[in-house]
């Protein structure tokens, strides 16, 4: 019986010899890879910015066409402009439109293409 006590404990002891080096190594690992993630995180972030920054421009590009849109139709509505003045700027606002949706507005209408 305490034979076999012995093996136990010796097989223990290894046991234990080889799994605390094996644990603080892959405990070492973790650790550097997560400084790793820690010192890259910055390119993720600066990605992120430039493409928020690019979205932003687009919103203020697309209020500002809502805008003149408005007050196109204001004018309209009132009667203050011509019919070129209105095909001008409606075109105008197309190319713009172009110039930041290129994958949708990919032609021009029938009345700018004139």
């Amino acid at each position: 019986m305490k034979k076999q006590r012995k093996w136990i404990v010796a097989a223990i002891v290894l046991v234990l010899i080889i799994a605390i080096p094996v644990g603080w190594k892959l405990y070492e690992n973790k650790k550097e890879a997560d400084r790793q993630a820690l010192i890259h995180m910055g390119d993720g972030l600066r990605a992120a910015m430039k493409e928020y920054d690019e979205t932003a421009a687009r919103v203020e590009k697309n209020k500002k066409l809502g805008e003149e849109y408005t007050e196109i139709m204001r004018s309209i509505l009132k009667g203050e402009v011509n019919a070129d003045e209105v095909k001008d700027k409606v075109c105008g606002m197309e190319k713009e439109l172009m110039k930041l949706y290129p994958t949708i507005y990919t032609e021009a209408s029938s009345v700018c293409k004139e």
